[in-house]
């Protein structure tokens, strides 16, 4: 529950983005008038999708707040402190007091600092500015979309704020010069963002072990004698929105995440080989779900009552599916999969659905 800086009444800001399945990150400042906090974020930073409208849909903004009331942080400057420096760059308007910087008007700056109340650095903003050699970000900095900084090969120094969500696709890709930088474990970091980087590669690997620990926290698991895990169940059956699943997974267990109601889609890593009997049964929300190369297994009951799936790939990896795997799915419509023919290893009553059988189909 947050409060509206206006108005000062409570509301409630959603979790996730209604439209990309994106967890929304609360943010924390003081509002000026009570001083309590205020945890609000107007845009999706991955999908830019209006929320304050996903709110007022969910009924989640106060019925009694101020006629016309923004609901928005309070920026730490006012707009007439921001809009002087940015004069030198190109920008759009959120419409709440934050700002997205597009690029620059002179391309042979060598230093940039980037204001207060700049939410994103847009796609290819600075590309191939090769002589900047210096870049400050502000705190409320939470996207650096991709190839923003692509291709700036003198650039030596520039920090990644605490609060970042999101480093796009290539963001620094070819910043061969940048001196070493911490980038927050809790970043979504695109493909090939700091490709180019040597030492970027270590970086990686410690950022890859802490989300990997971070993600591990979330289930009950067992080790397995090759080192990798079983997962046994979803410590939270109420968890909302996306599930990943980390690259240290091997087995989905029985009943993993039975009756989690809420998960809309989970993410498979190809080193999972084995999904277990009734591993998602009555995950009613469960509207995506990627069965990857190298999963061989998928046990019986396995997707029972995941009433919201339509489709499913079936990669030619499986050699064993038990029986009824897709029982009682009612909105499933296709199976497609990428054997020619029924693999002599699946129940012959393996799906269970009335869904329309696809062979031979290709991802």
């Amino acid at each position: 529950m947050n409060v509206c800086y206006k108005c000062q009444k409570r509301i409630e800001q959603p979790e996730y983005c209604g439209q990309c399945g994106a967890e929304i990150p609360l943010f924390k400042d003081a509002c000026p008038g009570c001083g309590k906090t205020v945890s609000w974020v107007k845009f999706c930073p991955k999908c830019r999708n209006d929320l304050r409208a996903q709110a007022e849909s969910e009924g989640l903004l106060s019925e009694d707040k101020a006629a016309g009331c923004a609901v928005a942080p309070a920026p730490s400057v006012s707009a007439r402190e921001i809009l002087p420096r940015l004069q030198h760059f190109a920008y759009s308007d959120n419409g709440d007091g934050t700002y997205v910087v597009t690029g620059i008007k002179n391309k042979y700056v060598t230093l940039i600092e980037i204001p207060e109340g700049v939410l994103a650095i847009g796609e290819n903003a600075f590309a191939g500015l090769t002589v900047l050699t210096k870049v400050k970000l502000p705190a409320g900095l939470i996207v650096i979309e991709a190839g923003a900084f692509k291709g700036c090969g003198n650039l030596r120094s520039i920090n990644i704020p605490d609060g970042i969500m999101i480093i796009g696709k290539e963001a620094f890709a070819g910043c061969d010069k940048l001196e070493k930088l911490t980038v927050p474990d809790t970043a979504e970091v695109g493909e090939g963002a700091f490709d180019g980087i040597p030492w970027m590669t270590k970086e990686n690997a410690r950022r890859e072990a802490a989300q990997q620990k971070a993600l591990l926290k979330k289930f009950k698991l067992k080790k397995l004698p090759d080192g990798t895990y079983k997962i046994k169940e979803l410590k939270d059956e109420n968890t909302e929105g996306e599930i990943e699943i980390p690259s240290c997974v091997s087995v989905i267990g029985e009943f993993a995440f039975s009756v989690c109601e809420k998960i809309t889609s989970v993410v498979i890593p190809e080193s999972v080989k084995e999904i277990g009997e009734m591993a998602f049964y009555g995950c009613k929300s469960l509207v995506s779900i990627n069965i990857p190369d190298g999963v061989t297994s998928i046990g019986g009951e396995a997707f029972w009552n995941c009433d919201s799936l339509t489709s499913v790939t079936i990669p030619s990896s499986v050699t064993n599916i038990e029986e009824l795997a897709f029982r009682g799915c009612n909105s499933l419509k296709d199976i497609y999969c990428e054997a020619a023919s029924k693999p002599s290893g699946w129940n012959d009553d393996w799906h269970g659905a009335r869904a329309t059988v696809h062979w031979g189909v290709k991802k």
